[in-house]
């Protein structure tokens, strides 16, 4: 099963927002995170915990408290590279690139709704 198969759609925020639009972008979309683009291009993360980490400080900019190195997967990419990758990398969410396009967010969750996919890459002895 490929990614494409199971990505969900992905929401944006320009850097220069504010992290209360964030908040509220990610409460009106019933989402965790965001991802965060300059010019069309992907610059960072910003999840539900860098918000709440950030309660006192609303104001800031996104650009300021995002994660700023973002691990990506292709569309076209099976469901065990992406296990893997959030696995190797330490993440829960990898945005989906078609191309150099944005066009989906794959998460930890979406990986265990579909464990039964993946389990080629469990091995058992």
């Amino acid at each position: 099963m490929k990614v494409r198969d199971i990505m969900r759609p992905v929401f944006t925020i320009d850097s220069k927002s504010s992290v209360a639009d964030a908040a509220t972008l990610m409460s009106k979309n019933h989402t965790h995170s965001v991802v965060v683009v300059s010019n069309n291009k992907i610059v960072g993360i910003l999840t539900e915990d860098d918000v709440f980490d950030n309660l006192d400080s609303l104001d800031e900019k996104v650009v300021d408290v995002m994660i700023k190195e973002v691990k990506t997967i292709s569309d076209g990419e099976e469901l065990s590279e992406a296990a893997e990758i959030m696995n190797r990398e330490g993440v829960k969410k990898l945005p989906v690139l078609k191309g150099e396009k944005l066009v989906g967010m794959i998460t930890a969750t979406d990986l265990i709704a579909h464990a039964g996919e993946l389990s080629e890459i469990f091995l058992f002895d």
